[in-house]
């Protein structure tokens, strides 16, 4: 009788439990029931309604985020640049409220070499959304989005909705982003100063500009350097002599611009505001261009300026004028000045004395007026002894302006100026203007 009853009960169980299974699968399977109440994931971006024009903003929505489920994004400038150098990009979107303007024309150089559609959108914190810098809460809208100033699309994924009305946004050139310096209006003629800051900053772009004394000579000797450019208000002069000379030494073209705080502006030394403006600029005195990088605009107006010579920087020693024969003291100048320039002169007795040593000495000058009468008798008898060719001039400050012992004011003049009575020469260089009126002249006294 128990077994009986344990029987009927474990079948009563049964039934209950089918019961409850089966009325769970038909509601399961009910369309009355809404999915979005059972928690299923509904997507935050839909389509426009049926027969509403899709705009390019929310097809460029649609794009980037069928792209990020593909894993097909690339977020930040460097990221993005590492895609657009391996020529794996497909579009570039910028936003516009980004304030990293230097990193801004990185990527916009790297699109024009690489050939990349480029797209601007108005907000970091869209584009940020977009590419999937947020969190999506229960209601599937966007919490604590990071802003993002530039997403590279590697790869579309399955060819998505919309992606054909952003490719004829780009094809209508509306997106893509415009530089900063534009050219003339049409039909005005670009001047030189216009050129030139065109020219500067393409280079830029392409990391094509050496900027200082140090890194421009450097560019200058490896014979790299396309252009140089000064400022004419810099008051290094030593440092323009040393450039002037190497211009002159490897043939590169020379220009010169009235403010070193332009030139610095041209080169990226600055900050860029949200208006595009430069501010907090610092000044250069000295530019060197190694890269042009594509043709740039402007780039026949700098050439045939240069060709015309008006903004080649002209020596303040020159020579005399045509049919006038250049004299003894004219000639040496020249000859000391350029030897100079080649780092080629010892200055003083000592440091003359240990070049005739040597027998490195091909050139000595004294002072008429020094003092130092045991000095000039031990640096004659060395001369005699080691065969040097011996000049004596008037002045020992005239000797020492010309061998660099003096500052050069804005106009050119020598100011404080150093007396030497010992200049001795270990390296003409280049021929120098005036050499064989100097070796004339030893050899006649």
């Amino acid at each position: 009788m128990e077994d009986r009853l344990i029987e009927l009960a474990i079948g009563c169980l049964n039934e209950v439990a089918l019961f409850f299974v089966i009325s769970s699968v038909l509601s399961r399977c009910d369309p009355s029931k809404s999915s979005s109440e059972e928690g299923v994931f509904v997507a935050e971006t839909s389509g426009p309604a049926l027969g509403e024009p899709m705009d390019n903003m929310k097809a460029l929505e649609l794009v980037l985020k069928k792209s990020m489920d593909h894993y097909g994004l690339a977020r930040g400038f460097r990221e993005g640049a590492k895609v657009i150098k391996k020529h794996a990009a497909q579009l570039c979107v910028l936003a516009e409220d980004c304030d990293q303007m230097d990193s801004v024309k990185v990527i916009k150089a790297l699109c024009a070499d690489h050939n990349v559609s480029l797209i601007v959108v108005p907000s970091s914190k869209t584009l940020g959304e977009w590419a999937g810098l947020c969190k999506i809460d229960a209601k599937g809208k966007a919490r604590k989005v990071v802003g993002c100033s530039c997403v590279v699309v590697k790869d579309y994924g399955e060819e998505p909705e919309g992606l054909d009305i952003v490719r004829e946004h780009v094809k209508s050139e509306e997106g893509v982003f415009v530089a900063e310096t534009s050219g003339p209006a049409l039909g005005e003629p670009m001047d030189i100063m216009m050129a030139l800051e065109l020219v500067l900053k393409k280079s830029m772009d392409h990391y094509g500009l050496a900027r200082g004394f140090h890194e421009g000579a450097k560019v200058i000797k490896k014979h790299a350097a396309q252009l140089c450019v000064l400022a004419e208000d810099c008051d290094q002069m030593d440092s323009v002599k040393m450039i002037k000379a190497l211009c002159a030494d490897h043939n590169v073209s020379l220009i010169v611009v009235p403010s070193s705080k332009t030139l610095g502006e041209w080169a990226g030394l600055c900050k860029i505001d949200a208006k595009g403006k430069a501010r907090k600029v610092v000044g250069c005195s000295c530019v060197v261009v190694k890269d042009y990088g594509e043709e740039p605009e402007g780039l026949d107006i700098v050439q045939e300026h240069v060709k015309s010579e008006e903004g080649v920087f002209v020596a303040e020693t020159s020579v005399p004028a045509l049919g006038e024969p250049m004299d003894i003291m004219t000639a040496l100048e020249l000859v000391l000045k350029k030897s100079m320039d080649r780092y080629g002169l010892a200055r003083g007795f000592r440091e003359g004395a240990k070049v005739i040593k040597k027998h490195a000495a091909q050139l000595c000058v004294l002072a008429e007026d020094c003092d130092q009468m045991d000095s000039v008798k031990m640096i004659k008898a060395l001369c005699a002894d080691h065969n040097v060719s011996l000049i004596v001039v008037p002045s020992s400050k005239t000797l020492g302006e010309w061998a660099g012992l003096c500052k050069i004011d804005a106009k050119g003049k020598a100011r404080k100026v150093v007396g030497c009575s010992c200049v001795v020469v270990k390296d003409y260089g280049e021929e120098p203007e005036g050499l064989d009126i100097v070796r004339e002249h030893v050899k006649s006294h």
